[in-house]
Order: structure tokens, then sequence, then C-alpha cells
């Protein structure tokens, strides 16, 4: 026979350890450099910077302008701006963003997973 007392001290403890790591799931806020789908909403400004057919388009940009890459291809890339720390992952078709260098010029663009890709990134003052 179980006492009253006892059935409801069973039945609080569970109630609290089922919801004790419930409070502390939220993510933290993302770093810089965003990466996502391309239905990301946070890449609806700032220039467009296309990778298709293992090709880099070529974009004109103002210094320090936010530069979406969207990635058309079915594997992952990298957009990376030689000469500066810029060196972004970009998914599968999928998009991440980067600030333009803060110095005007052309800057290469490479891929590190795919070397044979090359395009240009042209910075305005």
């Amino acid at each position: 026979m179980t006492r009253p007392w006892t059935a409801a001290a069973i039945v609080l403890t569970a109630v609290a350890l089922g919801t004790a790591g419930c409070a502390s799931t939220t993510a933290p806020p993302a770093a810089s450099v965003t990466v996502g789908t391309s239905s990301d909403p946070a890449t609806a400004g700032g220039a467009k910077l296309t990778i298709s057919g293992f090709m880099f388009s070529d974009l004109t940009v103002r210094a320090g302008e936010s530069v979406t890459v969207t990635n058309q291809d079915g594997v992952a890339h990298t957009a990376n701006v030689n000469g500066t720390a810029i060196d972004v992952q970009v998914p599968a078709n999928g998009q991440a963003t980067f600030t333009a260098p803060a110095k005007a010029g052309s800057y290469p663009l490479t891929c590190d997973i795919h070397p044979a890709m090359h395009g240009t990134l042209h910075v305005t003052a």
C-alpha cells in the first residue's frame, strides 16, 4: 500500500526532473559570419556574390559593405578573399555573409576546397 504523500512526492520529483533541462536550451547568438540556406531573411540586403558551376561571379562593392555569398552548387565551397583574413565556409546550396575589406582595391577570390576556382572582389572607397 502506497501512502498518499509518497505518491505525491514521486509525481513532484518526476515533474521537476522532466523540466529541469528545458530552461537552458537556447543557442548563443551567431558569430559575425552568417551561414544558412537560401531562404534566410538575414541575407535580404547588401551585395550578392554567387558561386555557380564551380565559378565565382565578379563583384564590385563599397568598402565595409555586407556581402552575401550564395552557393548554387550541390557541394560546399569557401570564399577566401586573398590578402585578408576573410575566408568563409559556404555550405552546398547555402549562403554565408562577410564584411568587405575596408581598403579599396581588387582582391582575388579562391576556394580552399577547389583550388581551380577563381574570381575577383572589387572594393571601392
